[in-house]
């Protein structure tokens, strides 16, 4: 986190939290990385979440949330989360070096 303390709605704090977890899942299931970094950060107007891995990254670099890759449920049911609380998905891959999810939520 950045800074001591971050409050939020306790709406948005059930959301984020399954969002960090189904994250994760990705990131163990699909990915093969050795390091992730999870950080929530206090922006004005809102806050952020992101959750980025030194794992293989999508064949294709996209930020293009439609195109990501869509096998599952965990980007869908992230996707689903955020919509709950107005927020939005930005996935930044890079083939061979990892990816990160941007997941910004509005105050």
């Amino acid at each position: 986190m950045d800074g001591d303390e971050i409050v939020l709605p306790s709406a948005v704090c059930r959301e984020l939290a399954r969002i960090v977890q189904e994250a994760l899942v990705n990131v163990r299931k699909h990915s093969g990385a050795r390091q992730v970094i999870v950080q929530l950060l206090q922006e004005e107007g809102g806050w952020q979440l992101v959750v980025e891995d030194d794992g293989t990254g999508f064949a294709s670099r996209s930020a293009n949330v439609s195109s990501a890759p869509t096998g599952g449920f965990g980007l869908l049911g992230i996707r689903e989360r955020l919509a709950l609380v107005g927020g939005s998905l930005f996935i930044e891959p890079v083939p061979d070096h990892g990816t990160a999810l941007f997941c910004r939520i509005p105050a």
